[in-house]
């Protein structure tokens, strides 16, 4: 039987996170129509969060739109092994940091990572970035709960010789 070691939802976090998303969406939609960071930084920003979350469905996709955006191949494949590649533009490291232990602490961030994040980016440059980072956690960690439940049901099956009825 395998053993799940990725962050998934509880019923109780996913309606928390859910409910968190919904109460943003106002913000979402302003930040949609008139972005202050680029598409290729936030596809980062979402594989960096991917990298830590391991979830196989946002590895996909979001590498490959941050490939039709312009995104190498190495930075991709560094995101998604959790580091930081070496020749980002500057302005970009503190956010990927910043993504990456927001995953790694489960949303709890340090006040100083808030503080470094503000002082960086300024209060709506580092409201949007957490507002793409908190999108692709819940993302990731729905499709880890999806594999989670989908293992569940296969490792009964199993368990059962592999025949669930007569």
């Amino acid at each position: 039987m395998q053993k799940n070691t990725k962050r998934i939802f509880t019923p109780a976090s996913f309606i928390d996170n859910a409910i968190q998303l919904i109460a943003n969406l106002p913000e979402a939609i302003k930040y949609r129509q008139k972005p202050s960071i680029g598409p290729e930084f936030a596809e980062k920003l979402r594989l960096a969060v991917t990298g830590v979350n391991e979830c196989r469905y946002c590895s996909y996709g979001h590498s490959r739109m941050a490939l039709k955006l312009g995104v190498n191949r190495d930075e991709i494949s560094t995101l998604l092994a959790g580091s930081i590649p070496q020749h980002l533009a500057p302005h970009e490291i503190p956010a990927l940091l910043y993504a990456q232990h927001f995953a790694e602490q489960a949303g709890t961030t340090d006040p100083e990572m808030d503080k470094m994040l503000r002082e960086t980016y300024g209060s709506r440059g580092a409201e949007e970035i957490r507002l793409y980072i908190r999108e692709i956690d819940f993302g990731n960690l729905t499709g880890n709960t999806l594999d989670y439940i989908l293992q569940s049901i296969k490792n009964i099956y199993y368990r059962f010789g592999g025949k669930l009825s007569g």
